[in-house]
């Protein structure tokens, strides 16, 4: 493939630009497109790729000519007058198909660093998702630690409520208790969500690092965590994976390299032929009769290397036959790699999927039996540490029920990423 068709490859798939100029929106796009734009590893796997292009035209180029130049301080006297300088100019051109050869290995070679920038890109868009999910997780954790401080409070207020109303000596007594527990519970709370805002500070400077801006720039991040639909059908993922693997594309044009390496070494152990021109300057001489006298020589000469040392050459093409066999079992090898990456996403997803289903229930089930002891609590006074307990189970089933659905989330996105189908 020629450089300039490479170029024109990579500017309709990804764009960088130094005049961008588009704002790009507070949300998971908007956010997915800054790190296309600014993240630097990525730059630097695109840079490396434009300067694998820069190879080409190196590869495909014959060997500067050769030209040398003497000057005979003592003239030399030859019949035609007597010769001052000569000027010799010699252009070595390689065996044929030996600079196609080249020319294509180095091609093949920027189809490789292409395919490994597309693979950075896809590794990035998986991180920028995922910690996203992560944030929206924490966020919604924070809300409803937030929201169970404020019921344990409604719930302390109810206990003092109880304990100033006509009681005897030990039901005062017992309230005081119910008072403290609660009180040791809303700590206990006050604790978990000064936690959660530091993982949250955390999550958000990662987040930013990976956007190259502002590690204290604020993340904007969505109210409501709801499942992403896989982008394609499951039935498909499998051969989506084989055919659209930017990795598995990557291998396979650098292992098709060593077969046009081993190509350019057997094109290298030919002959090189050479043509050039000796120009001789020729001074006239007195009293020389000749009709030649001080005409300048011209001769047209040929040259052929003779590669008669064939070891080297021998080795070059063994080094690229083996190489090639090496890269075709590493293309087995990550194949099967990829098959075992997509079982583990399809586990994911189901495991997930099931979690969501369970804790979403548990949840609803739990809220309703809180509300029921809430009221049994109300009208007797007993009961208090199962008001608690069922207060307790309410958090940890929401969390878990958060958590599963951010871990669905990102199997979806892990999916995206072995198909490299990323949208945004």
């Amino acid at each position: 493939m020629k450089k300039t068709g490479l170029i024109i490859i990579a500017v309709l798939s990804f764009i960088f630009t130094d005049g961008y100029t588009q704002e790009p929106g507070d949300d998971l796009a908007g956010y997915m497109e800054t790190a296309s734009a600014n993240n630097p590893g990525l730059k630097a796997t695109f840079n490396k790729y434009m300067a694998a292009l820069e190879k080409i035209p190196q590869a495909g180029s014959l060997p500067d000519p050769q030209a040398t130049f003497g000057y005979l301080i003592k003239p030399m006297e030859l019949l035609g007058g007597s010769q001052i300088a000569d000027i010799q100019l010699m252009q070595m051109f390689p065996w044929f198909g030996t600079l196609k050869a080249s020319k294509d290995e180095a091609a093949m070679m920027a189809k490789a660093k292409y395919e490994a920038f597309n693979a950075a890109k896809a590794e990035l868009f998986y991180k920028v998702k995922s910690g996203w999910y992560k944030l929206m997780k924490l966020d919604r954790e924070i809300t409803l630690v937030k929201e169970n401080m404020e019921l344990l409070v409604s719930l302390e207020q109810l206990v003092l409520t109880r304990i100033g109303a006509p009681v005897s000596e030990g039901s005062a007594q017992s309230g005081l208790q119910d008072v403290l527990r609660v009180r040791m519970e809303i700590l206990e709370k006050e604790n978990m969500l000064a936690l959660l805002y530091d993982k949250r500070r955390t999550g958000e400077e990662e987040f930013n690092a990976l956007l190259n801006r502002d590690l204290e720039a604020q993340v904007q991040i969505s109210d409501s965590l709801v499942k992403q639909p896989l982008p394609f059908d499951r039935s498909a993922i499998v051969d989506s994976i084989l055919n659209n693997s930017p990795v598995l594309e990557m291998m396979e044009n650098e292992t098709a390299t060593y077969t046009l390496t081993e190509l350019k070494a057997k094109k290298m152990g030919l002959p090189m032929l050479g043509i050039g021109l000796d120009y001789m300057v020729i001074k006239e001489r007195t009293g020389n009769t000749s009709s030649m006298n001080g005409m300048d020589m011209f001769m047209p000469m040929v040259s052929l290397s003779v590669p008669i040392y064939r070891k080297k050459y021998s080795a070059m093409m063994n080094e690229a036959h083996l190489m090639h066999e090496a890269g075709q079992e590493q293309i087995n090898e990550l194949r099967n790699n990829l098959l075992v990456q997509y079982r583990h996403v399809v586990q994911d997803l189901d495991d997930s999927d099931r979690r969501i289903r369970l804790y979403e229930e548990q949840e609803v089930l739990a809220r309703q039996a809180t509300g029921l002891i809430l009221t049994d609590y109300t009208n007797t006074g007993n009961s208090y540490e199962d008001v608690i307990r069922m207060h307790l189970r309410v958090l940890d089933y929401a969390f878990k029920h958060v958590e599963a659905i951010a871990d669905y989330n990102t199997a979806v996105a892990k999916a995206e990423l072995l198909t490299s189908s990323f949208k945004y």
